[in-house]
Parts: structure tokens; C-alpha cells; sequence
């Protein structure tokens, strides 16, 4: 099934959870990355109960320091 990430299309199995998918891609500590499924915040103590679905579009975005 497809899923976007960040804008870009990502082929993945059915019945993936949203952990897993990010871990698969490298993202093993949540700390300072803010995770939003479908334009909706998912706080980092959910990721594991989040299930993807066909068409599901997924944003990061990681904190940054600046001023």
C-alpha cells in the first residue's frame, strides 16, 4: 500500500504501525521530531498504537535551535 511521507509516495506492507514505519526508516528516538498523520499531532506516547492506512500522509518535522 502507499503512504506519503513528507510529500514523497513510500511503499509499505499492510498493517504497519506508525513506530515501526518510522523506526524501519531510522527514527529510533522521537525526542525533538514532532509526528502529525493526516494533518492531526500525534503525541510520541501514541506512535505505537497508530496503525497505517492506504493514502495516509505522514509530516516530520524536527526542532531545530536558532534565534
Amino acid at each position: 500500500m502507499k503512504v506519503f511521507i513528507n510529500d514523497e509516495e513510500v511503499e509499505i506492507c499492510k498493517d504497519v504501525s506508525l513506530s515501526f514505519f518510522l523506526n524501519d526508516r531510522g527514527l529510533n528516538d522521537f525526542q525533538g521530531w514532532a509526528v502529525a498523520v493526516n494533518e492531526e499531532i500525534i503525541p510520541l506516547h501514541s506512535v505505537n498504537n497508530v496503525r497505517l492506512k492506504e493514502g495516509d500522509e505522514i509530516i516530520l518535522v524536527q526542532a531545530t535551535q536558532g534565534g
